[in-house]
Protein backbone atom coordinates (compact mmCIF):
# COMPACT_ATOMS: atom_id res chain seq x y z
CA UNK A 1 0.00 0.00 0.00
CA UNK A 2 1.31 3.42 -0.92
CA UNK A 3 0.78 6.27 1.50
CA UNK A 4 1.66 8.96 -1.05
CA UNK A 5 2.20 8.89 -4.79
CA UNK A 6 5.47 9.47 -6.65
CA UNK A 7 4.72 13.18 -7.01
CA UNK A 8 5.43 13.47 -3.27
CA UNK A 9 8.79 11.67 -3.26
CA UNK A 10 12.24 13.08 -3.94
CA UNK A 11 15.67 11.58 -3.52
CA UNK A 12 18.16 13.70 -1.64
CA UNK A 13 21.09 13.66 -3.99
CA UNK A 14 23.63 14.90 -1.49
CA UNK A 15 26.33 12.42 -0.51
CA UNK A 16 29.00 12.29 2.18
CA UNK A 17 32.13 10.44 1.06
CA UNK A 18 33.78 10.37 4.50
CA UNK A 19 31.47 8.20 6.60
CA UNK A 20 33.72 8.43 9.69
CA UNK A 21 33.49 12.22 9.61
CA UNK A 22 29.70 12.01 9.22
CA UNK A 23 29.44 9.63 12.20
CA UNK A 24 31.56 11.96 14.32
CA UNK A 25 29.44 14.97 13.38
CA UNK A 26 26.11 13.20 14.01
CA UNK A 27 27.34 11.99 17.40
CA UNK A 28 28.59 15.46 18.36
CA UNK A 29 25.38 17.17 17.22
CA UNK A 30 22.80 14.91 18.96
CA UNK A 31 20.61 17.93 19.69
CA UNK A 32 20.26 18.53 15.94
CA UNK A 33 20.24 14.88 14.83
CA UNK A 34 18.26 12.85 17.40
CA UNK A 35 19.07 9.11 17.27
CA UNK A 36 15.46 7.94 17.17
CA UNK A 37 14.87 9.62 13.80
CA UNK A 38 17.37 7.67 11.71
CA UNK A 39 20.40 9.75 12.58
CA UNK A 40 22.33 7.13 14.49
CA UNK A 41 26.02 6.74 13.74
CA UNK A 42 26.50 4.37 10.85
CA UNK A 43 24.18 6.15 8.41
CA UNK A 44 24.64 4.53 5.03
CA UNK A 45 23.94 6.33 1.81
CA UNK A 46 23.39 5.21 -1.72
CA UNK A 47 26.50 5.94 -3.77
CA UNK A 48 25.99 8.24 -6.77
CA UNK A 49 27.06 5.39 -9.06
CA UNK A 50 23.99 3.45 -7.91
CA UNK A 51 21.48 5.94 -9.38
CA UNK A 52 21.14 4.07 -12.70
CA UNK A 53 20.18 0.91 -10.79
CA UNK A 54 17.59 2.88 -8.81
CA UNK A 55 16.13 4.26 -12.05
CA UNK A 56 15.98 0.77 -13.53
CA UNK A 57 14.28 -0.58 -10.39
CA UNK A 58 11.65 2.18 -10.48
CA UNK A 59 10.95 1.57 -14.15
CA UNK A 60 10.69 -2.18 -13.56
CA UNK A 61 8.14 -1.52 -10.83
CA UNK A 62 5.95 0.32 -13.31
CA UNK A 63 6.83 3.95 -12.62
CA UNK A 64 6.74 6.01 -15.79
CA UNK A 65 9.41 8.36 -17.10
CA UNK A 66 7.63 11.43 -15.70
CA UNK A 67 7.37 9.90 -12.21
CA UNK A 68 11.04 8.88 -12.26
CA UNK A 69 12.11 12.36 -13.38
CA UNK A 70 10.09 13.78 -10.48
CA UNK A 71 11.65 11.42 -7.95
CA UNK A 72 15.15 12.24 -9.22
CA UNK A 73 14.74 15.97 -8.72
CA UNK A 74 11.74 17.31 -10.58
CA UNK A 75 9.54 17.20 -7.48
CA UNK A 76 12.11 19.19 -5.50
CA UNK A 77 12.26 21.73 -8.31
CA UNK A 78 8.45 22.02 -8.44
CA UNK A 79 8.25 22.62 -4.68
CA UNK A 80 11.14 25.12 -4.75
CA UNK A 81 9.57 27.10 -7.56
CA UNK A 82 6.27 27.22 -5.71
CA UNK A 83 7.79 28.23 -2.36
CA UNK A 84 10.49 30.66 -3.54
CA UNK A 85 8.54 33.02 -5.76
Amino acid sequence: MQTVGPEHVGLGLDYVFDSAELDEYVTKMRHTFPPGFGYDAGIRMVRPEQLPAIVDALLQRGYGDEAVRGILGGNWLRVARRCWR
